[in-house]
C-alpha cells in the first residue's frame, strides 16, 4: 500500500474508533474491546493481522492519557509481532514513531 493511501486508511479507522455509530468498518473489521484491568472499562481497537489500531488509554498517568481525558482523540498503530508502536494519531494528525 502506498503511503498516501495508508494515511487515508488510518485516518478513516481512527475516526471510526471515536464515532459512536456502528459502521460498515465495525462489521467488516470486527471492532473489538480490550478490558483495562482494575477499571471496569474497555478500549476500542481494530485488529488487522499483525497490526492493531487502539485508542489511547485515558486511565494511564501520561501526557497522552491526559490529552485523551481532555477530549483529544488519540490512537496508536502497533505491530503486534514485536509490540512496536508505529504511528500515533491525534485528531487528524499522524506522527510516525
Amino acid at each position: 500500500m502506498d503511503f498516501p493511501k495508508l494515511i487515508k486508511t488510518l485516518l478513516k479507522f481512527h475516526s471510526n474508533l471515536f464515532n459512536n455509530k456502528s459502521s460498515y468498518l465495525d462489521k467488516k473489521y470486527n471492532l473489538k474491546r480490550l478490558k483495562i484491568r482494575g477499571t471496569g472499562k474497555s478500549l476500542r481497537y481494530y485488529s488487522f493481522g499483525d497490526y492493531m489500531l487502539i485508542e489511547q488509554n485515558p486511565y494511564k498517568n501520561t501526557k497522552d492519557a491526559k490529552k485523551a481525558r481532555d477530549g483529544e482523540k488519540i490512537s496508536w498503530l502497533i505491530d503486534t509481532t514485536n509490540d512496536k508502536y508505529l504511528y500515533k494519531i491525534i485528531d487528524i494528525k499522524i506522527k510516525r514513531l
